[in-house]
């Protein structure tokens, strides 16, 4: 039912002139990432999430979301 809905309201668009928005393709993102660090940085992040009681993972995520959301700039300015 969710499908054929989706093809009505597409044919619909199409016939009327409206534009239809080309997907965002996140299905190419996992949510998920392997990263290789030193043992003693994997010690520092394993004993600090201890302390304040969350996985590293959520640690980890947390240092990651300190960054307010913004997005990284790069290097060579492209």
């Amino acid at each position: 039912m969710r499908a054929d809905a989706k093809k009505e309201w597409i044919a619909a668009a199409l016939e009327d002139g409206i534009g239809i928005p080309e997907p965002n393709g996140d299905e190419q993102y996992s949510g998920q990432f392997k990263l290789r660090i030193p043992k003693s940085l994997h010690r520092e992040l394993a004993e600090e999430s201890k302390r304040e009681g969350i996985s590293m993972n959520q640690y980890c995520l947390y240092l990651l979301s300190k960054n307010g959301g913004q997005t990284i700039e790069r290097q060579d300015n492209r």
